[in-house]
Order: structure tokens, then C-alpha cells, then sequence
């Protein structure tokens, strides 16, 4: 404070809003990372309906259908194992 004029100087005033404009950067931050923990609670929601739907899928092809299916192995680094139906080709 200018003793004489009662007002901030020039410096304390650069501070204060570097203080303010970082109290808003926070802010926002914590907005936009409350929004990412909302949207990843959807997407694992989304994944477990989808995982589902298809476990369904396989039960109606497989009991209903009567369809077979086949195993099949994939080779390389990351190797899987996949079954789909020979006769509607679906993968599960």
C-alpha cells in the first residue's frame, strides 16, 4: 500500500492478480478433472453393458441356435484366444 495514497502499488497489484488469475487456473482444473472422473465412471459403465450384450449374444447363438464354436489361437507376443460361430461368424 502507497501510505500516502491509501491504494495498492503497482507491484502488490501485479500480485494480486497473479494471484486471482491463478486461484481461477485451479479452479478450472479442478472442474475439468471432476468432469474426467464422470465421464470414465460412463465409459466403465458402457464397457460392462456392452461386455453383456455380447455375453448374451453368445448365450442365444449357442443355447438357441445350436451353432458351434471354434477356438482359434492367435500367435505373436500378445497371443489370444477367440471363439466365434461358424456359422453366423460372430466373434466372442
Amino acid at each position: 500500500m502507497d501510505p500516502l495514497k491509501g491504494e495498492p502499488t503497482k507491484l502488490e497489484s501485479d500480485s494480486n492478480n497473479q494471484q486471482t488469475q491463478f486461484k481461477l487456473f485451479d479452479e478450472k482444473n479442478k472442474k475439468i478433472s471432476v468432469e474426467i472422473e464422470k465421464q470414465t465412471e460412463l465409459l466403465k459403465l458402457l464397457q460392462e453393458r456392452k461386455k453383456q450384450l455380447l455375453s448374451q449374444k453368445y448365450t442365444y447363438c449357442e443355447e438357441t441356435n445350436g451353432h458351434n464354436f471354434i477356438y482359434e489361437y492367435e500367435c505373436g507376443p500378445y497371443g489370444g484366444r477367440f471363439k466365434y460361430c461358424d456359422k453366423c461368424d460372430f466373434e466372442y
